[in-house]
């Protein structure tokens, strides 16, 4: 399972810094596949990565420029047991 929080504050305070998660929140390790792609308000790709712990600093390609905003995400896993699963949401940069 995955807790996927529906904003964070890239603040520099250690709280709340990084999406998708803190690896803390991920729960089973034995994803087969996992990808994440982060798009803009304009659809533009913003981050991606094919892993899990390789989390989003909420710069626009790790560059460290940080824009407050609205930002859509796909998630595409591939569990244990072969399912495929595709998780869509949007989260919000304060």
């Amino acid at each position: 399972s995955l807790y996927l929080p529906s904003s964070f504050t890239p603040n520099g305070d250690k709280l709340n810094d990084y999406f998708p998660w803190d690896p803390c929140c991920v729960t089973g390790n034995n994803f087969s596949t996992f990808e994440i792609f982060i798009y803009n308000k304009w659809g533009s790709l913003v981050f991606s990565s094919k892993d899990k712990f390789n989390v989003w600093d909420g710069s626009v390609n790790n560059n460290g420029e940080i824009y407050t905003g609205n930002y859509s995400y796909i998630i595409r896993i591939i569990d244990d047991i072969g399912e495929s699963h595709t998780i869509t949401g949007n989260v919000i940069i304060n």
